[in-house]
């Protein structure tokens, strides 16, 4: 029996856009009526999930997702996703994604017949908003560019307790680290507290990323008038200097000056140059990824800031920054040294293009999980992240096989950031140690607390990554690295997450995508057997 033939003969016509393929939202629909409770199938189910877009993947799978919204007003950062799978075969990870949840049917329940409407005028809420910026000394009364602005919205926003408020979204100008910033904030509309916010950069000016490796390397350039510039129009690839636009240029074609400043040192991005054109050639040749398409370089810039000791993506000015570091144990050594640090930022990038997710609590510890597993594939040789970029015997900046560095029994369940950032001064540690599952992560409130533990947290998943992919620990046969990989990228191209995905949900859509993926594989048993131990593993 045809499953799809046979359900569309009992669907009824349903309001759905002409724009949209409209019996298959309606067999979506349907779907998720029938795994209601008989008593509750009456609901109006689209009055709760809107059709939003239709995907085919490269196996011929339909995805179908549906915005949440309640009372007319969308749910932040939440879709529902129905999958119809090419092959009427068994799927066993493909149930929540062809049903109604128990979380989704008590979303309906607990919110039938609610219409929201605010307490607080947006003018009210946005000062709410500028008061808490200040007390943190950080609102700035620049306005944002153009680029950035976003006009106010009343959404809902689940909190954290999981209560869905009535809030407005609205993006302030501001300051991190002293850097220009732009600001999300969800302000309650009835009462005016502040229910979430997160801080990104924007800005670019400042240091850079110094790198020498004592090897002579041979790469493209570009040549002009003025001399010759780090440009591979083959990859599409754009080395600059100091600032987004400004290539790294030299009039001997042959960048070997030190300088006595470390933001001098043409050695940093040289292998700034190498790194990022092995993570470019990586995404192409394994997963067929061309940064947009090949309608815009990959611009990366090194010596960002003086002594900067970090690195970061801007979705807004679509580049990757790297800092020189402050070249002391108390920092680190040049950031474009690290290939899985160029790599890290990139995945940055592809999340951004794909598959957005929200930068702050658990949905920003999986964007910052997801990097750092591409890291750990394009700089393949271990499972430590930026490892090559500390100085003396600091260790990596995270270890995915063993986030704890066997010091797991440090970190009691509900551990709050506080408690978590004096491990370090008390044990005497030169780095942190993190959480290894789920029932160990840490508490973290705002963009003080690192936006909500996104760096901390995303050890978590790292550690199901590393034992997905080697088998180790979990008494199975690991994936590999690219059948993992894969897997990885699936979800992210086929949109799968929501941009606030929680842990249950990435698990939930993650082992869906893998079920996909994996159909007529010789040991597919085996590989869904493997990544779900490793869920249970992190306590999922």
């Amino acid at each position: 029996m045809n499953f799809r033939k046979t359900l569309l003969g009992l669907i009824g016509s349903l309001a759905v856009s002409s724009q949209l393929i409209a019996g298959s939202f309606e067999e979506g629909y349907q779907l998720m009526r029938q795994s209601m409770p008989e008593s509750d199938r009456n609901a109006a189910v689209e009055q709760f999930f809107v059709p939003v877009t239709k995907r085919v993947d490269d196996r011929g799978n339909e995805l179908f997702s549906y915005e949440k919204q309640i009372g007319g007003v969308r749910v932040f950062g939440e879709k529902k996703l129905i999958v119809f799978p090419k092959e009427e075969s068994e799927f066993s990870h493909l149930q929540s994604l062809r049903t109604m949840t128990a979380e989704d049917i008590e979303f309906v329940k607990a919110h039938k017949g609610l219409r929201p409407e605010p307490v607080l005028t947006q003018d009210q809420a946005t000062n709410a908003a500028i008061r808490d910026l200040r007390q943190k000394q950080a609102y700035i009364s620049t306005p944002l560019p153009e680029h950035l602005k976003r006009p106010t919205e009343l959404v809902m926003y689940k909190n954290a307790n999981k209560e869905y408020r009535l809030v407005y979204h609205m993006v302030l100008p501001g300051q991190i680290m002293m850097q220009p910033s732009a600001f999300d904030y969800f302000v309650d509309a009835e009462t005016g507290a502040i229910v979430d916010k997160a801080g990104q950069l924007y800005d670019i000016k400042g240091q850079g990323i110094d790198l020498t490796e004592g090897k002579t390397h041979n790469f493209p350039v570009e040549e002009d008038k003025a001399g010759f510039r780090m440009e591979d129009k083959a990859r599409n690839l754009h080395v600059y200097n100091g600032s987004a636009g400004k290539f790294s240029t030299d009039d001997d074609n042959m960048w070997d000056r030190t300088g006595t400043l470390r933001k001098e040192n043409q050695r940093a991005e040289v292998e700034l140059y190498v790194n990022m054109a092995r993570t470019v050639d990586y995404f192409k040749d394994r997963h067929n990824f061309v940064w947009k398409e090949g309608k815009a370089p990959v611009k990366a810039t090194a010596h960002v800031r003086d002594n900067f000791n970090n690195a970061y993506y801007s979705s807004w000015e679509g580049g990757f920054f790297f800092g020189d570091g402050s070249g002391d144990e108390n920092g680190f050594d040049y950031l474009t040294k690290g290939l899985d640090v160029a790599a890290h930022e990139f995945t940055h990038g592809v999340i951004d293009l794909w598959c957005p997710l929200t930068y702050n609590g658990e949905s920003g510890a999986l964007n910052e999980h997801i990097a750092d597993f591409f890291g750990a594939m394009v700089d393949s040789d271990d499972w430590h992240m930026g490892d090559n970029i500390t100085i003396g015997d600091n260790p990596s900046l995270r270890n995915m096989q063993d986030p704890t560095r066997g010091m797991g029994d440090l970190i009691p369940e509900g551990m709050k950031y506080a408690d978590w950032a004096q491990l370090g001064k008390k044990h005497g540690f030169k780095g942190r140690i993190y959480p290894d599952r789920v029932s160990k992560k840490i508490i973290c409130n705002g963009w003080g607390e690192d936006n909500g533990g996104v760096h901390i947290n995303s050890s978590i998943f790292n550690k199901f990554a590393y034992m997905a992919t080697t088998g180790n620990e979990v008494a199975s046969e690991g994936l590999g690295h690219d059948l993992m990989a894969d897997i990885y990228m699936r979800v992210l191209k086929n949109r799968m997450l929501s941009s606030r995905a929680s842990f249950t949900e990435f698990k939930e859509r993650f082992m869906a995508a893998a079920d996909l993926h994996l159909q007529g594989h010789a040991k597919r048993d085996v590989y869904l057997a493997t990544i779900n131990q490793a869920f249970k593993k992190i306590d999922l």
